[in-house]
């Protein structure tokens, strides 16, 4: 698959592909939020989409569409394998996850600090390392979660979160870690709303 990226062209192998966007296995390395613009296989339309990086993890990115591809949705292209499902939510499933209270989590930058961006790792079963789930954030000293990073996990529990610059050439520093219970669930939506005359 051929993409491009602040104007720098790239091919790397399409893992999976939906409606609402598709998951890059790349081994390069993107930030959170920047646009790409995507040449599709001719096997699912061929034609070419706008998107934003939405996770970054260790063998690929994922990509969400600015817009919905109805062409894919008329074709009926499943979601394929994704070890990121924000991608599989139905329309139905979409429409379901209501309104949650978000935390801010912030940072100071270490003195004489000459970072280029951030990392975020987090981990709901023990302790946060290199290998855990992470993004990359950018330049930023604060998240607003789980709105900034869509492959957070939006679940009730205790979350280990950490926190590692990573300077130009890609090396990264000790992770700077913090535990905290999190609440991203819903509560059900009241039934048979009606309207009755007195």
């Amino acid at each position: 698959m051929n993409f491009v990226v602040k104007g720098q062209s790239y091919s790397d192998s399409l893992k999976n592909l939906s409606r609402e966007g598709a998951c890059i296995h790349t081994s390069r390395s993107f930030s959170i939020g920047a646009e790409i613009s995507l040449e599709l296989p001719p096997r699912d339309n061929g034609k070419k989409v706008v998107g934003d990086v939405v996770w970054v993890g260790p063998e690929g990115i994922g990509v969400r569409f600015r817009v919905l591809d109805r062409t894919l949705l008329e074709k009926g292209v499943p979601c394929r394998e994704n070890q990121n499902k924000e991608f599989n939510l139905t329309e139905k499933e979409a429409h379901r996850m209501g309104k949650i209270q978000t935390r801010k989590l912030r940072w100071e930058p270490a003195a004489g600090d000459e970072t280029t961006k951030y990392k975020l790792y987090w981990s709901e079963n023990g302790k946060v390392d290199y290998s855990s789930n992470c993004a990359e954030v950018g330049g930023v000293t604060q998240l607003i979660l789980p709105d900034d990073i869509p492959s957070f996990p939006r679940t009730a529990g205790n979350l280990e979160l950490g926190i590692a610059a990573v300077n130009q050439a890609g090396n990264e520093s000790d992770i700077t870690k913090i535990s905290a219970y999190f609440d991203f669930s819903v509560p059900e939506a009241p039934k048979s709303l009606m309207i009755e005359d007195l």
